[in-house]
């Protein structure tokens, strides 16, 4: 999601596509009347946080994080103390303005 003066436009659904339009219609309608409410203070509302090499290796890259994460969640849900290496490379979900639950 983006606004620039008075244009207002969002961008990037995937999949079904029936929450995050929902979603998407919530922070688009929220901006447009200029509100302040969980909706407008969305990370979403701002887009990717950082930026990204060229592909292959933003692909590849990817794929380790979304890994990490995968483990980094896995071993907490055990009790476990994730890989010092998995609990770095899950903070680079916040460039891309995805959050880690922890």
């Amino acid at each position: 999601m983006s606004a620039s003066g008075n244009v207002f436009y969002g961008f990037g659904y995937s999949g079904s596509g029936v929450g995050p339009c929902h979603m998407g219609g919530q922070i688009l309608a929220s901006l447009v009347q200029g509100l302040d409410n969980p909706w407008t203070r969305s990370p979403l509302v701002n887009g990717p946080l950082g930026y990204f090499p060229p592909e292959p290796i933003r692909y590849l890259g990817s794929l380790m994080v979304r890994n990490a994460i995968r483990r980094k969640e896995r071993a907490e849900d055990h009790g476990r103390r994730p890989r010092h290496l998995d609990v770095r490379l899950a903070k680079f979900a916040a460039a891309a303005g995805k959050a880690d639950k922890a």
